[in-house]
């Protein structure tokens, strides 16, 4: 049609138009952190909106007694994973749950959990609280901004480009309380990150408690060799039962010959690649070790074909 021809001009038009808008949501939004106002879509846990005020902060005092006592924890000494205990034995339920408690929407789901998840506090939960200067009173905005307005993609923010405007609020914790602390986590010996490639990661979990297994690097005098590891086990022995570990390289192997099986010809069987397990594997259970020493694994191979997940039959072998 000859209306048309126009249209290109009118998307370069609609383009220049969006692209204006989200520049001045960006500006308005910027400037409203440079006032030290809240203008996140949620509150932190411990605080909550100021009814004649929604972009202030005031305490909720039903829950800022759980944010004294992780405090009071941590300057006792205690380590990320005893105060998770000491949270778990009060039968204090986890941020989500008291959210949706409250009628939030979004944290809904938490109540279909069971009583147990309910008080499931995680160590990365308790050390996100011990982190966050929010409960000292200070604000802080621009943690993650949008890339492009085409595609939405969201960024992290670096911490020395974060807006941080002191005292906007009613501090919960003593600021020089909250300074001891940072000395204390920051005095504490951390894992070294390993540089080696994983080609089976994201995909081998417990069999019993369905956690990812961690990569370690295991040293023994002068050798070094890769396991995986249930830390969930090493932690929560009462909620999986047994010590699960095993040699990255046995994995590996029972992986492939998996997909060897699999095969239409095993006699052209495929080269043992990064990219095959990432494409071939989909995850990888590990059980616990027998007591005639041998341990089960079990391998589940996505289709090629059909892109649906197929379960495989169980592979077992002697350590």
């Amino acid at each position: 049609r000859d209306s048309n021809d126009i249209a290109p001009f009118k998307n370069i038009m609609n383009d220049m138009y969006a692209k204006d808008i989200s520049r001045k949501i960006k500006s308005a939004k910027r400037q409203r952190a440079y006032r030290g106002m809240y203008i996140a879509a949620q509150a932190p846990y411990g605080y909550k909106v100021d009814p004649q005020d929604h972009n202030h902060l005031v305490i909720d005092e039903a829950v800022a007694d759980v944010i004294r006592l992780i405090f009071a924890e941590a300057l006792a000494g205690k380590t990320l994973s005893a105060i998770v205990e000491e949270l778990k034995k009060k039968q204090i339920t986890i941020p989500g749950v008291y959210k949706a408690q409250q009628g939030e929407s979004r944290f809904a789901a938490h109540l279909n959990k069971d009583a147990d998840q309910q008080i499931s506090w995680q160590t990365c939960t308790v050390a996100k609280i011990l982190h966050d200067p929010v409960y000292i009173g200070h604000m802080v905005n621009h943690k993650c901004e949008v890339v492009s307005y085409k595609t939405k993609e969201r960024r992290r923010v670096p911490k020395e480009e974060q807006i941080v405007v002191e005292n906007t609020h009613e501090a919960i914790i003593d600021a020089d309380a909250f300074t001891r602390v940072q000395e204390i986590l920051r005095s504490r010996a951390h894992v070294h990150r390993h540089e080696f490639d994983n080609w089976l990661q994201g995909k081998v979990y417990c069999a019993d408690c369905l956690k990812p297994m961690t990569l370690q690097i295991k040293v023994h005098k002068k050798s070094k060799r890769p396991i995986f590891r249930c830390i969930h086990s090493y932690k929560y022995p009462e909620e999986c039962n047994g010590y699960r570990a095993m040699d990255y390289d046995r994995v590996l192997r029972l992986a492939y010959e998996k997909i060897v099986t699999e095969t239409t010809n095993p006699e052209e069987a495929p080269e043992l690649t990064k990219t095959l397990m990432r494409q071939r594997v989909d995850r990888v259970l590990v059980g616990k070790r027998q007591e005639d020493g041998s341990q089960e694994v079990q391998v589940l191979l996505n289709d090629p074909k059909k892109r649906k997940r197929k379960f495989a039959l169980s592979l077992f072998g002697e350590l």
